[in-house]
């Protein structure tokens, strides 16, 4: 692991970070500028292909927070 990454790589990582704090909100823009968003579940979802075509995947994730519910049953 790098202690100190060069100051390029830690501007990297700091606008990376801030798309996926804001996520929604980046998303939103693209499809203000005219991106078709196109999202998918499933890790096999062949992006490139989507990305040939001209549409922007997004995968679908779940949340952070506990299904209290399916909880009672999976455990």
């Amino acid at each position: 692991m790098i202690d100190n990454p060069p100051e390029g790589d830690q501007q990297q990582m700091e606008s990376i970070k801030k798309i996926v704090d804001n996520r929604h909100e980046y998303l939103q823009d693209l499809k203000a500028r005219g991106k078709t968003l196109v999202g998918y579940l499933c890790s096999y979802c062949p992006e490139e292909i989507l990305v040939a075509a001209g549409l922007t995947p997004v995968r679908i994730l779940s949340t952070e927070e506990s299904i209290s519910m399916s909880d009672a049953y999976m455990q």
